[in-house]
């Protein structure tokens, strides 16, 4: 089995991504390790349909009571992450900032409707700026910004003619407002 090693970071923040050249029947592609974290983080690389996930692009899970965490993606994003695509690389390490901040164990349903009510209010969720912010410490303010531009243009072709316009707008919406944060700096 053939595998590589990325490194992100130094000394007790460093981010190790160990990565297979391509995942294998179960999805699993690689692992990450840091002193910041508890455990090791799976990489899982997610074939399902787009029409039966529950995310786009990528997102963090785990077992029951927040064991066995992982960062779930779609094939492309995996690849893009190894050749380096801000998007790609901006979406694992936002990621790992909700695992970082200890955001997995908040309802999904009742954090969704939050989300989308704060970005009909003009704000977004305080857990998304901290992983966005999160992800910046590592690739800087302007690669993020540049990285949620992009995850704005995928989005917005992944659902051209989608019935809903209205959630589209604000996925588009709250997207707009993280970028436009990162680059004022501030959460």
């Amino acid at each position: 089995m053939r595998y590589q090693i990325m490194r992100f970071g130094c000394r007790k923040d460093r981010i190790n991504l160990i990565h297979m050249n391509k995942p294998l029947s179960n999805g699993l592609a690689g692992m990450i390790s840091s002193p910041l974290f508890k455990e090791n983080v799976a990489v899982i690389v997610d074939d399902t349909p787009k029409d039966e996930r529950d995310y786009d692009f990528a997102c963090l899970a785990c077992g029951e009571n927040g064991v066995v965490p992982r960062v779930m993606m779609i094939r492309e994003l995996y690849y893009d992450i190894k050749r380096g695509k801000p998007y790609a690389r901006t979406a694992l390490f936002h990621e790992l900032g909700h695992y970082y901040n200890g955001d997995l164990l908040s309802s999904k349903e009742d954090r969704d409707k939050k989300r989308a009510d704060l970005v009909v209010s003009g704000a977004v969720s305080e857990e998304e700026l901290k992983a966005d912010f999160f992800a910046a410490s590592y690739f800087g303010k302007e690669f993020v910004a540049s990285g949620l531009e992009k995850i704005m243009q995928l989005t917005e072709d992944m659902y051209k003619g989608h019935s809903d316009a209205d959630d589209l707008a604000i996925v588009l919406r709250e997207l707009d407002i993280r970028m436009s944060t990162i680059r004022q700096g501030h959460s």
